[in-house]
């Protein structure tokens, strides 16, 4: 893809259109986990995804292995590609960063939402899981280095 098949107003429109004009990740999100889930079956979960990703999403948040939870979704012949994305990234990444990468790929996968495809919301869900975890790595990492926020945006600097 080239620079100029990016259309920058048109993907950037996804950003303020949902975020500032509708507002919807957060006010989904004050409606508990399973809300955002049936609100991205526009998007093509079906029922049995959001109840699997349901499943998962609470296993998270209680601490309990998602392995086996995870596993049944991405095995499960005719599971939708954005249910077998958050249930990998899910299960893929650390402990500690669960929390982050399943809220971080469920409201990444509101992209688009009202376009209706599949593959702007798995697209979005892998942004977004990678965003949040970074996020809360970065976190960390400032805390445990005694850094704060402006002396790491001084760092790198190009001269």
């Amino acid at each position: 893809m080239s620079a100029e098949d990016i259309r920058v107003d048109d993907l950037l429109e996804a950003f303020f259109v949902t975020r500032f004009q509708k507002r919807l990740p957060f006010e989904d999100a004050r409606k508990g986990l399973g809300y955002p889930l049936r609100r991205l079956g526009v998007v093509g979960l079906s029922q049995r995804d959001i109840e699997e990703l349901t499943e998962l999403g609470q296993g998270v948040f209680q601490d309990g292995d998602v392995h086996g939870i995870a596993k049944r979704i991405w095995e499960r012949q005719g599971a939708s590609p954005l249910a077998v994305v958050i249930a990998n990234i899910v299960n893929s990444v650390e402990k500690h960063d669960k929390r982050e990468a399943v809220v971080g790929a469920i409201f990444g996968a509101y992209t688009r939402l009202e376009s209706g495809r599949m593959r702007e919301a798995v697209l979005g869900a892998i942004g977004g899981a990678l965003a949040a975890t970074t996020y809360s790595d970065l976190q960390d990492f400032l805390g445990e280095s005694e850094m704060s926020w402006q002396r790491w945006a001084k760092m790198g600097d190009v001269e």
